[in-house]
């Protein structure tokens, strides 16, 4: 998924000439996941996408594409093995975490990261990065 994506931001960008919006990039993902699952012989994708970046016009934009072809747009996404935990977590939140700076967002998903793992997080257990 991560090479097909890659392929199709990187044909857009060439073909267009400006870089892909991630709205789009996720429609595209979407479309070609929901392909492989309208014949018997092809294997559909077993991944969930979260597909993140900022639009100059809507600001940050986050969209979590699912190997049926559903994609959605959300405010704060999870995926994996305690997803709708962590998703309850943030829903509680989601009017506060619309006000916070970036430094309030990264502790606020640490918390949830400890919250659903149910531990805690010391500074030398855990990096941040953010671009």
């Amino acid at each position: 998924m991560i090479q097909r994506a890659r392929h199709e931001a990187g044909k857009w960008a060439f073909d267009n000439g400006y870089n892909m919006p991630v709205s789009t990039l996720a429609r595209r993902m979407a479309d070609l996941a929901q392909v492989n699952t309208q014949a018997a012989s092809s294997r559909p994708l077993a991944c969930i996408g979260l597909f993140v970046g900022v639009n100059d016009e809507k600001g940050p934009q986050v969209f979590k594409v699912d190997c049926a072809g559903h994609y959605l747009p959300f405010f704060a996404a999870t995926s994996g093995p305690k997803e709708q935990e962590a998703m309850n977590f943030l829903e509680k939140r989601v009017k506060e975490i619309k006000e916070f700076d970036k430094d309030q967002v990264i502790r606020t998903a640490i918390t949830c990261l400890g919250h659903v793992l149910g531990s805690d997080f010391r500074g030398t257990e855990s990096e941040v990065g953010s671009i």
